[in-house]
């Protein structure tokens, strides 16, 4: 039986590797976890009130005297570019509600649909250019 030498030299390079390697990936677990550390905050202790501003701040679309309140509450993790309405029995949408505004992500607005319509689709269209269209929405079964 013949013994084989060992070859220091890629043994080397492969333990190297292996080090470089595991280093490498400590690294990027301990990049992907920053973010799940408990932050501190800096208001802790102070009660939030709702005020004046932060009213103001939400998008009204329609008119008050109209029809119904519904509160649009944005959670699709994109800006909402158009809002277009109809009934469920007409062909096409109409206008972009929203004109050049845009509803935030995470953010609110007011609605005031007419309540005369029973039911209306709702076609909403996003920052990135994603669209889709909500059937049969019971306008009059909404209050705020």
């Amino acid at each position: 039986m013949k013994k084989r030498k060992i070859n220091y030299r890629n043994l080397a390079i492969l333990a190297g590797t292996a080090v470089l390697v595991l280093i490498l990936l400590i690294f990027l677990i301990s990049m992907l976890f920053k973010g799940c550390a408990g932050k501190q905050d800096s208001s802790a202790g102070q009660t939030t009130k709702t005020t004046e501003n932060q009213e103001a701040s939400i998008l009204t679309i329609g008119d008050k005297k109209e029809g119904t309140e519904v509160n649009l509450d944005n959670q699709c993790g994109q800006a909402i570019v158009s809002f277009k309405v109809r009934s469920s029995d007409s062909g096409e949408f109409g206008d972009n509600l929203l004109g050049d505004n845009r509803i935030k992500n995470k953010s609110t607005a007011r609605w005031y649909a007419e309540s005369d319509n029973s039911a209306m689709n709702v076609e909403v269209k996003l920052a990135n250019y994603t669209s889709f269209v909500l059937h049969d929405i019971p306008v009059s079964d909404f209050n705020g």
